[in-house]
């Protein structure tokens, strides 16, 4: 194997082992730690939970499903505190299929 081919995986095996290091959650828990709560939601006419974002100040949970925007309180897990058609979705997907 030529020098330069052998430096060019060491070096992607450095980046790679790197890089890798930092994909670890940001809050972990281990599986049975009393701390660890799961809970369900569910809302009719919408699927496709698929965009999660927590805010700042990490009291508001933002959900992005099929056509909708859901932001929920995370300390009152049985309210939607605002919900959101995205309507542009469906105007931009029909303009796409012309």
């Amino acid at each position: 194997m030529p020098s330069w081919a052998s430096g060019l995986l060491w070096s992607l095996l450095v980046s790679t082992a790197v890089l890798g290091a930092n994909l670890v959650p940001r809050v972990t828990f281990q599986h049975g730690d009393p701390q660890r709560s799961l809970t369900q939601f569910s809302l009719e006419g919408v699927s496709n939970y698929d965009t999660f974002l927590l805010s700042g100040d990490e009291g508001t949970l933002y959900v992005g499903a099929r056509d909708t925007i859901l932001s929920l309180g995370v300390g009152d897990t049985g309210s939607v505190v605002q919900q959101g058609l995205v309507s542009r979705a469906r105007e931009v997907r029909q303009r796409g299929s012309m």
